[in-house]
């Protein structure tokens, strides 16, 4: 009944006016788990140009944001070959989340092999 209430008014009329609101939304979606939101979040961080690509990125490990990583896998090999350059330092701390880890090493595999 609480993730009904809290969440409402939210399912007929979302629009994330602001990045803060995503980024709000998404926890609060994560641990009352509303499935619909967590997804409804999930859409709109792709193209939610005012949170840096990095910090998406970052979000895929812990959220498990199947459309987010997608489109990173999707990334051309020219734009994902400045995105790792651009952000080695962040990047290199992702040996230790499973989920992002592995999505990094398969993003270096792509770069490699094209």
């Amino acid at each position: 009944m609480l993730k009904t209430g809290v969440f409402c008014g939210i399912q007929h009329s979302m629009g994330f006016t602001r990045a803060e609101n995503v980024l709000v939304l998404l926890k609060l979606a994560d641990f009352f788990q509303v499935d619909w939101l967590i997804k409804r979040c999930d859409l709109h961080l792709i193209s939610c140009l005012e949170i840096p690509l990095i910090d998406r990125f970052l979000l895929i490990g812990h959220y498990r944001l199947p459309n987010l990583k997608n489109f990173f896998l999707h990334l051309s090999v020219d734009n994902l070959r400045i995105f790792l350059k651009e952000n080695s330092d962040k990047l290199a701390s992702l040996i230790d989340s499973q989920i992002a880890g592995k999505l990094f090493f398969e993003l270096c595999i792509r770069l490699v092999t094209a």
